[in-house]
């Protein structure tokens, strides 16, 4: 599969940085049709690519930091799933969506201590 850029809409703006340390300005790369913006708490994010749309919301409380949405996959071949690595190299995968016709709608809900995630809404 050709590597893809990835569009990301967000209702926060880019002022964190990543957990890797790497600018702002590297939001949406250009891996294997694969976006991965990083988010503070209260963000909202609505990243999609060729053919698959997330949403996530992240929220804080206690010290501790939730992502939680769907991903869907919107049809040809191939599936979608969404990857989050937490504070402390804590990765989470959802299920994967899949179908030639569209995929199933995939919930995810993921709680790790710390204030910031990097997911990733990939394609394969």
């Amino acid at each position: 599969m050709a590597a893809a850029l990835a569009t990301v809409s967000m209702t926060e703006s880019a002022s964190a940085s990543p957990l890797d340390g790497s600018p702002a300005a590297n939001i949406a790369g250009t891996a294997t049709n694969s976006v991965g913006p990083f988010a503070s708490c209260g963000a909202t994010l609505n990243p999609s690519t060729g053919s698959a749309h997330a949403h996530w919301d992240v929220t804080c409380r206690n010290g501790e930091v939730t992502v939680s949405g769907y991903v869907q996959h919107d049809g040809g071949s191939g599936c979608a799933y969404v990857k989050a690595v937490f504070e402390g190299q804590i990765t989470e995968k959802s299920r994967q969506s899949c179908g030639f016709w569209g995929g199933s709608k995939v919930s995810f809900k993921w709680t790790h201590p710390g204030s910031i995630a990097d997911a990733y809404l990939t394609e394969t």
